[in-house]
């Protein structure tokens, strides 16, 4: 394992771009943080600029913040938007501090967004290496209706376009995710493209997490099985097709616990208005976000099997917490959700779009109604695939020695494969490439 320590080289004066940064919750901002404070234990000078925003859909701010997070430099911007199906942030006064910040590399984070759409600015007036990292979503998976995805296809072919092939390097964090952007126009040639997963701080797992405290907490029996949902409380999170296959779910195990841990951002009122038409509500706990540490990571202690029924997850950072606790894994079939899981990306259905054509797109990404597909790690089945998915739970459920072989795998793959030290190792390597240090 590769281990953070202060660089015997001259140190790389970076700065990270990103649309939100914790204490905000996500994955991004999860990644930024994680990467940046290493950076800044090796003896790197890292600082971040971001928007004002702890969280985008609904539009929220903060009201006021620290100058630092975890030793992390942070400056945060005002963000406006036009907002509904026009909906784009941006952050004027940031363009303005971008073009002055000291720096010898700069690395932006989430294609489509405004700090992602300066870097081919900061190429060629400041003439800085630049990086993204695309944390790519495609144009199928965008939230909101049919003329937001509209103008998502539009930008894909224009802006989008030029951004991808106007920047020094882009690390994407699976071949799925390379392949979808392809698609959009992305040129591999030269070795411009990297792939660099994301990662976990395992050090926080080196013991399984123990779920009693969580279960005392919120009143969860020891004879109730739980299912478990961690992360934003969002649109495009499948939390609907959760709701729909719980009654199934409940026919096999009465005694079974839904919990849902995460920031709402929109979802709940109606998501609890159909649990209650399906007769299911008092089998689903929502604890919001939990910014207790110790806590959020005996939820999963306290799981007997992790669900992320996503419409799209370039990544999914919380399978990773899943499988560093030992937990087995339903996941849908998209994005890199597979290849986290173990699978490769020619899992059917895969990051794809019903009805496209070409690369990473052969059988539409619902795939075929009903089909469960086992990886070493747990599970995987369709995109809002009712059926299958009530049929993958139960069967996690139905059968301990299953639960325990899939955790134990799962374990051992996220130590092994991703820790946060060794991917910012892989990304401060990148850094010395192209500032010549």
């Amino acid at each position: 394992m590769f281990i953070i320590q202060p660089t015997q080289s001259p140190a790389v004066r970076i700065l990270q771009l990103c649309t939100r940064f914790p204490p905000a919750p996500g994955g991004v901002e999860t990644h930024v943080l994680e990467i940046s404070r290493r950076m800044r234990l090796a003896g790197h000078e890292v600082s971040v600029l971001t928007s004002d925003l702890y969280s985008e859909t609904p539009l929220v701010r903060m009201e006021k913040w620290e100058r630092e997070v975890e030793g992390v430099p942070v400056r945060r911007f005002r963000a406006y938007t036009p907002g509904g199906e026009a909906h784009y942030l941006v952050y004027p006064s940031m363009k303005a501090a971008l073009m002055k910040a000291p720096a010898e590399v700069v690395h932006a984070h989430s294609y489509g967004y405004f700090q992602t759409n300066l870097l081919p600015l900061v190429r060629k007036l400041r003439r800085l290496p630049t990086v993204l990292t695309a944390h790519f979503h495609p144009d199928w998976s965008t939230w909101g209706g049919e003329k937001r995805r509209g103008l998502r296809k539009v930008y894909d072919s224009t802006l989008g376009k030029a951004v991808l092939n106007n920047v020094d390097i882009v690390i994407a964090h699976t071949r799925e995710e390379i392949g979808l952007m392809e698609q959009v126009g992305l040129d591999t040639s030269g070795n411009r493209v990297r792939i660099v997963p994301a990662g976990i701080d395992f050090a926080k797992y080196e013991r399984v997490p123990d779920g009693a405290p969580f279960r005392e907490r919120f009143g969860i029996g020891q004879d109730e099985m739980v299912v478990l949902f961690s992360g934003r409380l969002a649109q495009n999170k499948g939390l609907a097709v959760l709701a729909e296959a719980a009654p199934e779910v409940l026919r096999s195990f009465p005694r079974a616990r839904f919990v849902l841990v995460g920031q709402d951002m929109g979802v709940r009122e109606k998501l609890e208005k159909r649990l209650g038409e399906l007769g299911v509500r008092d089998r689903f706990l929502f604890t919001g976000h939990l910014d207790d540490d110790a806590l959020f990571r005996s939820a999963y202690g306290a799981c007997d099997v992790f669900v992320l029924p996503s419409e799209y997850e370039a990544f999914g950072l919380v399978l990773l917490e899943a499988m560093a606790s030992e937990k087995p894994v339903v996941a849908s079939a998209v994005g890199g959700m597979p290849e986290v899981l173990g699978a490769g990306s020619r899992v059917p259905g895969a990051g794809t779009n019903p009805g496209a054509g070409g690369r990473g797109q052969g059988a539409g990404r619902k795939g075929a109604e009903g089909t469960v597909t086992a990886t070493e790690c747990g599970l995987l089945v369709g995109y809002e695939d009712r059926k299958a998915l009530a049929e993958a739970i139960c069967r996690l459920l139905g059968d301990d020695g299953m639960r325990r072989r899939m955790g134990a795998a799962g374990r051992e793959r996220a130590r092994r494969e991703f820790n946060w030290d060794s991917v910012t190792g892989r990304i401060i390597d990148i850094y010395r490439e192209l500032s010549g240090h």
